[in-house]
């Protein structure tokens, strides 16, 4: 099913999608927390929520996200919460280089290493930025 053909979809249509703060789509991209957005229809917590809804939400550039990145702590913020274990998209860092991964099942994939600061900022940007408007 098509994203906008979905029940929540059309409830979050109903109230126009309401603006968010470029501060706050940025905070959500980065922190994965969807619930401001979530939480504006009743009942959230029992309903699916289909991804494709942030491109309604999110007006934010990748360069926009690419500032907040360099701007705040994020890289310190992933390397304190490295797993060696954990499902997710990870940072390590060997001397003043970085290494960002992605692990499923145990599994790592996509590892880009010997990557300089601007480089992982790069490659944040293209993960956390997948809504984000061109």
């Amino acid at each position: 099913m098509n994203y906008k053909e979905h029940p929540t979809y059309k409830e979050h249509e109903k109230l126009g999608f309401p603006e968010i703060s470029k501060n706050d789509q940025l905070r959500i991209l980065t922190n994965f927390d969807y619930e401001q957005i979530m939480s504006k229809i009743p009942d959230w917590q029992s309903k699916q929520f289909p991804m494709g809804i942030l491109r309604e939400y999110f007006t934010v550039s990748k360069s926009e996200l690419r500032k907040y990145i360099k701007s705040t702590h994020i890289v310190e913020r992933d390397l304190s919460n490295y797993s060696s274990t954990y499902d997710g998209r990870w940072i390590r860092k060997d001397g003043e280089l970085y290494e960002f991964f992605e692990r499923e099942r145990g599994v790592e994939f996509n590892n880009k290493k010997g990557l300089s600061l601007d480089q992982l900022i790069d490659e944040l940007v293209e993960k956390y930025g997948v809504y984000c408007k061109l």
